[in-house]
């Protein structure tokens, strides 16, 4: 027996705009319109914030692209606060309500039909002789890559204390299913359902044939350490600088404690954004 969707009580909801997307004004401006005939109260953060202020939301709302999704999984995650993208970049994988069916898909989620799931994140930290120097989370990878582009690169990897792997390469992505369509799409990686609770490794134009991209449990502790031969290489989460990695220390990639609650639209499914973003079956002019 279906049960009837029940109306989610949302009292207080944080806009997040990336103003530099064309319409994303005029957007928000239809947003903050439905939101106050609901007589819902709102804030706005600034692109460049770095925190909420006060009172927490019950909900955020990015609009742009999945750039801006991931810029808003920062804020939202940690508390736990479920988040809804509207789409106005290039492709929209995460920001999936179309500026088309804008009012009629606020109308659904708020009543209590749209769908929410879970999205995994990784937290990475950087180490030096056992000491902390840095940390972060990523919603779609962790990219290891030579500070020197010109340059290949020799580290080690080990998954759970276990050594997997010394690699010779360009570097590697360490992604989420969510980071699968991202950049370790483009460099042979698998693609990844949301809904399986792994990891990929996958290696950037690694010199050996061999070196191929490997999926393990979200469960997996993943460290990765500098050859003796490499002295220095850079860290990034979701394309933002972590820290640089040197010989002396490591990078710790676990699952973090904090996942994204991603709410969709009712007639989201998952299997066809993978069609319409990737052009499956889709006949090519000549």
């Amino acid at each position: 027996m279906n049960k009837t969707p029940q109306a989610i009580d949302f009292k207080h909801v944080a806009l997040i705009t990336n103003q530099h997307k064309e319409l994303a004004a005029s957007t928000q401006d239809r947003v903050l319109a439905w939101l106050t005939k609901k007589n819902i109260g709102v804030s706005q953060i600034a692109f460049n914030a770095e925190e909420f202020t006060d009172p927490l939301p019950d909900l955020v709302i990015a609009i742009g692209g999945d750039g801006t999704m991931l810029h808003a999984s920062r804020f939202a995650a940690p508390y736990n606060i479920p988040l809804v993208g509207i789409n106005r970049g290039s492709l929209g994988f995460l920001a999936d309500i179309s500026p088309d069916t804008l009012e009629q898909d606020l109308e659904s989620i708020f009543s209590g039909h749209g769908s929410e799931e879970q999205r995994l994140i990784l937290h990475a930290r950087l180490h030096k002789e056992n000491k902390l120097v840095s940390e972060g989370t990523a919603l779609n990878d962790v990219v290891l890559k030579h500070d020197n582009s010109g340059r290949m690169m020799h580290f080690n990897t080990q998954v759970n204390d276990a050594h997997l792997n010394t690699h010779y390469g360009d570097g590697i992505i360490i992604a989420t299913p969510t980071g699968s369509t991202a950049y370790a799409l483009s460099c042979g990686g698998p693609i990844l359902s949301p809904a399986l609770p792994v990891i990929s490794l996958t290696p950037i134009c690694p010199h050996t044939l061999s070196d191929r991209p490997i999926v393990v449990p979200s469960s997996s502790s993943i460290e990765l350490t500098l050859h003796k031969r490499t002295e220095v290489a850079d860290v990034s989460l979701d394309g933002l600088d972590l820290g640089t990695l040197e010989n002396n220390m490591r990078l710790v990639i676990n699952a973090s404690e904090h996942g994204l609650r991603l709410i969709h639209p009712p007639h989201y499914n998952y299997y066809a954004v993978l069609r319409s973003k990737l052009h499956w079956g889709q006949q090519q002019s000549r």
